[in-house]
Formats: structure tokens, sequence, C-alpha cells
């Protein structure tokens, strides 16, 4: 069996044979990289940037299909063939992805007989011919994917995030805005079909009728995943659950432990006592920087002792990237660093 504590990634050969594999893993051991690979971002994936431009994935593939908040919206046809050397975006890394166009085929018919049977790892990354997500159930009921950063204005201010990426001046969308928007993208991208939908920034719960947009997506059977600070309240978060999976980006240079623990039991509380959360996800990733090994380690120790997180909820770390060199590791002592990995 797959271990899917984090590890949403498949990396495998043609027969199955594979290894699973979480984002950070990849990104650390430096294997996040199919150039002249097949992908199906454009096709089964789209991207919604800040000023509502969108895109195949967040990566710097050159293909602009519209923007959601004016004009119409066009999309790939088919496949994309990847012209960028690094995949840097979790949702990016498990979007289908084939060697070849033979093998692409080959990956398609799969997708819509039966799951893929690992039966073992590979002897080598290099030996892979397929990449995908190891949730085939998931994805085969929500085809499509939207990966929607829905403003740069964020609550706080990390050293190590590019002002590119956050910021704490931009303006934040209106509900008219937004509502509308999804409803094109329902429309255009995926007509008559779920959408898996992951909503980031910024802080994204700081629009004040964000939990309304998810309630909404969930009430149309699609399924919400937010990526956030954890800033807000536990009240809201145990709220947030029930429409929305949950992702917790722990950045140590602002949030508070206390409070991060305060959220998790507030969360793991309501999965237990409320069936339509207990089926949502949820995730807590310590961003650790360059010596900050320990105080990350601690909370995780803290977390990990909740009752009842181990069936409901996933606490691992990663690694940061270089603000100015989008691809490069910060600089870690190597033991660190291998400490870092080992709970990724």
């Amino acid at each position: 069996m797959i271990d899917s504590r984090n590890k949403s990634i498949l990396l495998s050969h043609a027969d199955g044979t594979g290894t699973a594999y979480s984002p950070e893993e990849l990104m650390t051991l430096r294997i996040n990289s199919w150039p002249g690979w097949r992908c199906s971002a454009g096709y089964d994936n789209i991207h919604v940037r800040p000023d509502g431009n969108v895109f195949p994935a967040t990566c710097d593939f050159a293909a602009n299909y519209g923007n959601v908040y004016s004009g119409s919206l066009s999309f790939a046809k088919t496949w994309l063939t990847c012209n960028v050397k690094w995949c840097m975006c979790g949702s990016d890394m498990r979007l289908r992805k084939a060697k070849t166009e033979t093998l692409q085929r080959e990956l398609e018919q799969r997708d819509t007989s039966s799951p893929p049977e690992v039966t073992g790892p590979l002897k080598s990354p290099d030996d892979a011919q397929f990449v995908s997500s190891i949730h085939f159930q998931e994805t085969q009921r929500f085809p499509k994917s939207v990966t929607w950063d829905i403003s740069k204005r964020c609550n706080f201010k990390c050293t190590y995030c590019n002002p590119r990426i956050s910021n704490q001046t931009d303006p934040l969308r209106t509900r008219d805005e937004v509502f509308s928007a999804a409803f094109k993208i329902m429309r255009d991208f995926a007509p008559s079909q779920r959408i898996s939908w992951i909503f980031t920034g910024g802080e994204p719960t700081l629009h004040p009728f964000y939990l309304e947009l998810c309630e909404m997506l969930f009430g149309k059977q699609h399924v919400v995943h937010t990526q956030t600070n954890g800033s807000r309240l536990p009240s809201y978060y145990a709220e947030l659950i029930r429409w929305s999976c949950v992702g917790i980006s722990v950045h140590l240079e602002f949030a508070s432990p206390e409070k991060i623990a305060e959220v998790t039991r507030a969360i793991i509380k309501m999965k237990l006592s409320d069936p339509q959360a207990s089926r949502h996800w949820f995730g807590v990733r310590i961003m650790v920087a360059p010596g900050m090994f320990e105080k990350a380690h601690a909370l995780y120790k803290t977390l990990m002792a909740i009752p009842d997180i181990g069936p409901h909820g996933t606490v691992y770390m990663s690694a940061l990237y270089d603000k100015n060199e989008y691809d490069q590791m910060m600089t870690y002592d190597p033991d660190e660093f291998r400490a870092i990995l080992a709970l990724s």
C-alpha cells in the first residue's frame, strides 16, 4: 500500500511499478522536472492569477486563455508539451504527465478504466514514464481542477515571500466579481463536470464572503481546497472544514504555535462530530526557514500529540525556496535539511 500521508504524486513505469512522493520530496530531491513530456495542464487544469488572467498551470507556460473578469475564455483541446525546467507547485505536479504522446494515450485509457496498481518502487526517478496523482477515485470524480490565486493580499509579510506572489496592499475582489468568475469557469471550462478548486493567495480567507463561496461550490458537488496561513479564529476554520479541505501553511515568523494548535484542535473536533466535515482532508505544512528546525519540530510534536490527529489530519514540513531564485533552495545546514526532508 502507498503511504499517502503526504505522498500524493506517483512516478511510475507503464506497468504500474512506481514510487509515491510528496511535493516537498520532489522539490528538495530536485526530481520535479519534466521538460519535453506531455502534460495535461490547460486540459485537465487551469490556473487563475490574481489579475484574473488564466494560464494552463502555475508554471510559466506561455499560453493565456483569457480573463475570468472580462471577455471570453478559450481552453486547450489536448495536452501540452512541457517547456519549463522545474515544476514548482504541488497541484501542477499531480497533473497527469506522460513521457511521449503514445504513453499519453495509454495513460488516458488507463484513467478511464481502472486505477494503476503499484507493484513496487522505481529503481530511479529517471526510469519514470508516467506521473499522476495516487488519488485515482478523486480525480475520476473531479476530472477538472482550478488553482486560483484569488488575491495577492496577505496579512503576513514573511521575509522569504516574493512580492510578486504576496503583498499587503493589493485590493480584494468583490463578491460579485468572484462569484461571476466562478460561474464563468464552470460554464466554459468544465460544463457538466465536477471541479477540484484550490484557492490560495495571498490569503484567501481575507475575503469576507469566502465561506459563502466555498459553501456555494460544495452545494454544486464540487470539491474545494483552501490553502491558508491559519490566522483566522479557530471557530472560522471549524466552519470552513465543513465546506472545504483545509491546508494550513505555518509561517513561524508570524504564526503563533499555540494558535495553530488551537485551530488544529477545532478542526479535528468538527471532523469528529460532523460527517460532512469528516470527509474533507486537513493538513498542516510547517514552513521551515534555515535555522528554524528546532522551533518547527517543537510545533510538529505538539500537533502530533493532539488526540485523533492521525486519522483526521496530516502534519509535515517543507524547506523553502529563495524568494529571488524561484527554483533554488535556501541554504541549509546539511543535517537540518535532512531532518526537514525526513518529515516532508
